[in-house]
């Protein structure tokens, strides 16, 4: 009974009459569906019945890149895409939408032989936004939803919070006081909140729903300190727009001029005009805005300008006009990033240059504070004295013949500057004294002598290092005693604060007492089991590192010895983040780690330095020199004048590209898959420790510390840890080659 022919003709009726009673009213005139901004109309064939427009249901899982399947047997439809399950029965206004169910608006049809769906409500179910405007019908399904728009830094970031990072770009509006940025696939979530508007910018947030695209335009008075695609990183989920910094305020504070800014700001350039007496002070990356201002019957300024003296470069021009015999100095000491402070200067008459068997003196009308800083080849000495002058008498030139100076020069440096120069005849350290004289001046003496300034220690399974730091450069001798390492230092002093580490590895003890061959200090290191040891500094050196080598780390590997260069140390403080975060301390951080990476492979490793010491960069080639090392890598941290530079480089020295490329290369590879950051390539640069290294040598810059977002990478330990093992391995690949013959 089941297939008689009567129950078929009963079926035939019944499908015929079912098409019959949906296709009362059809029309489809004049009916445009658009998805994400593309009219669908000709595919789809929209058509109207009672105020609901259905589409061909294949047609639209094709568009939209789902599959589709139809049951004949319980007249079922199925529409499956990556995130949702729809079903629907022919007749039934009911939609199943994975576990729930939802009422329609229509049903499914069949129209000459075609299943139609009514478009609004299936397209809303597979997450497409939906907007009607008469017969014109408008999908578009993003793909992300923003969250949260906030202002971060003062107003200097603008950090847009989303499901997931989507395609971006930025609009040309031709006004550089409007910036208008597009998410496309974008659309605002319900709890979206709206708090976008700060001291200095406007920021609107215009949904585009036919087009599942958000426009955030941003509008100033002033223009806008945008650096195009440099200015946008991502972080996670999260879009990152940077700006650079505005100045906030002047203010007289006491004795000194601040000037505050939104963010970090460079060193400025300082100028003195006279006629009428004025300082001009040009900042870098830093942009005009409202700011306060507190100079009110200020004794040392007469008046003040501020101008936004160029776009490109960027530079905020300050200029003070000073009253008669008035300066302010840049406070190197001053170390907050987002401030610059101009100290007070009186003017001050230099008289009765002098030296002595091992100093130089002058005496000053009032109390200075002298620049002072060291120079090589040659060897010399440099005071600067600002706002100052050369009283009667006081010499342009001295010739001096002693076992220290070869003569002292002066000159007037600038207009605010007197210049004194101390020509050496060898590095020797230096401190500053001051002596009040009893009519009131000041006896300002250099006093050159070396001293013995610290000893640092560091155990691994392979080594103790040695490391002994000086005020200056000073010749040693070492020998081997009976259970002990003496080094003898002629020509230097012991400073009554220093202090000595706690004995460590194969150092068992640590005693300091005057030479045995006069002035001087000899150390004597008392040492447990190691099978020999090496001398990593040359002589003269500042700083004299020594390892003592274990006896138990004798492998095929020992002889291929890797010199990890941790950049910067000590006073050279290496670039300096944002936020404060200083490139030595990540460059000795993420060699450290390679180091344990590299020496857990078997391989001896060596840092030429193991904390925050300076050492030469003379010192450290001539360490690897002398150890005749397989290779050496530098690593450092990445600095620009822009905020927005960004990505991962690889340097080689010009004279050494045959033997040094495939080391770089290798290098450069493991970083940029280890880091994701943007690839600035391998290049080639005569930075002194990879040009004078007699081996394979090269320089990698991690990221850029100067940029927000990279520095905030740097900062993380993963990052550091996924640095260490990108050099690591890097390291090894290229000597997996070289042995190999490749």
């Amino acid at each position: 009974m089941s297939n008689s022919p009567l129950r078929i003709l009963l079926y035939i009726f019944l499908t015929i009459s079912l098409f019959l009673s949906f296709s009362m009213d059809l029309k489809g005139e004049n009916i445009h569906v658009y998805i994400n901004g593309q009219d669908l109309s000709k595919e789809l064939e929209p058509v109207l019945d009672k105020a609901v427009v259905y589409v061909k249901a294949r047609e639209l899982a094709r568009l939209v890149g789902a599959e589709i399947n139809w049951q004949q047997s319980i007249k079922t439809l199925t529409i499956n895409d990556e995130n949702v399950l729809i079903k629907m029965m022919l007749g039934n206004p009911y939609i199943q939408i994975g576990n729930r169910t939802i009422r329609s608006k229509g049903s499914l049809m069949l129209i000459a032989g075609h299943t139609y769906l009514p478009l609004e409500d299936v397209a809303q179910c597979l997450g497409f936004l939906f907007k009607r405007e008469g017969n014109s019908l408008y999908l578009s399904r993003p793909e992300t939803y923003i969250r949260d728009i906030r202002w971060q830094k003062e107003g200097q970031v603008i950090v847009v919070e989303m499901d997931n990072i989507v395609p971006y770009r930025i609009n040309n509006t031709n006004n550089p006081a409007r910036l208008e940025l597009e998410l496309e696939k974008a659309a605002l979530a319900d709890d979206f909140t709206d708090n976008l508007s700060n001291k200095n910018f406007y920021l609107a947030v215009t949904p585009v729903e036919e087009e599942a695209r958000l426009k955030l335009s941003i509008i100033s008075q002033y223009p806008i300190p945008f650096q195009g695609d440099r200015s946008l990183a991502e972080d996670g989920d999260n879009l990152i727009i940077n700006f650079l910094p505005y100045i906030t305020g002047i203010k007289w504070n006491k004795d000194q001029l601040e000037i505050a800014a939104s963010g970090d700001v460079d060193r400025p350039e300082i100028m003195l005009l006279t006629d009428p007496r004025r300082l001009v002070i040009d900042i870098p990356d830093l942009m005009l805005s409202d700011f306060d201002l507190e100079l009110a019957n200020n004794p040392w300024i007469k008046d003040i300008r501020v101008s936004q003296f160029s776009y490109d470069p960027i530079i905020l021009r300050i200029v003070l006009e000073l009253y008669p015999d008035r300066y302010l100095h840049l406070a190197e000491d001053i170390r907050a990033r987002d401030k610059i402070v101009l100290r007070t200067t009186e003017q001050t008459s230099l008289v009765d240059l002098a030296f002595g068997e091992n100093r130089i003196s002058f005496i000053s009308d009032n109390k200075i504070s002298p620049e002072i800083f060291k120079l090589k080849d040659p060897d010399r000495l440099v005071i600067n004295v600002l706002n100052a002058s050369r009283g009667e008498g006081f010499p342009d030139r001295i010739d001096v013949d002693n076992k220290l100076l070869k003569s002292i020069r002066t000159s007037r440096f600038n207009e605010e500057t007197i210049r004194i120069v101390a020509d050496l005849k060898e590095d020797i350290g230096y401190s500053l004294q001051e002596k009040v004289l009893s009519d009131g001046r000041i006896m300002n003496i250099i006093l050159f002598e070396n001293s013995f300034k610290e000893i640092l220690i560091n155990d691994s399974e392979l080594k103790t290092d040695l490391v002994i730091n000086f005020s200056g450069e000073v010749n040693y001798v070492i020998k081997e005693g009976a259970n002990a390492l003496i080094l003898d230092v002629p020509g230097v002093k012991i400073t009554e604060d220093y202090k000595l580490p706690a004995p460590l590895g194969a150092i068992t003890d640590i005693k300091i007492k005057a030479s045995a061959e006069g002035e001087g200090i000899r150390f004597e290191f008392a040492t447990g089991e190691y099978e020999n040891y090496k001398v990593f500094s040359s002589s003269p050196a500042t700083s004299i590192t020594l390892s003592l080598m274990k006896e138990e780390i004798r492998s095929s590997k020992i002889s291929n010895l890797i010199v990890l260069d941790p950049g910067h140390g000590g006073f050279d403080p290496g670039a300096v983040g944002p936020s404060g975060l200083a490139e030595k301390d990540i460059n000795l951080q993420i060699a450290l780690l390679a180091e344990d990476i590299l020496q857990r492979e078997g391989y001896n490793v060596i840092l030429t330095r193991k904390d925050d010491t300076f050492i030469s960069l003379k010192d450290r080639v001539e360490m690897a020199n002398k150890m005749e090392a397989l290779l050496f890598v530098s690593i450092h941290a990445n600095s620009a004048n822009s905020a927005y530079s960004e990505g991962t480089e690889t340097f080689i020295a010009p004279n050494k590209v045959a033997s040094s490329q495939l080391l770089a290369d290798s290098l450069q590879k493991n970083l940029l898959k280890e880091l994701n950051r943007l690839d600035r390539g391998v290049k080639k640069e005569n930075f002194y420790v990879i040009k004078y290294t007699n081996m394979p040598a090269a320089l990698v810059e991690v990221a850029f510390v100067s940029n927000p977002h990279e520095e905030s990478l740097l900062a993380s330990n993963l990052f550091k840890e996924k640095a260490a093992r990108a050099i690591a391995h890097g390291i090894m690949e290229y000597l997996q080659k070289i042995n190999n013959g490749r």
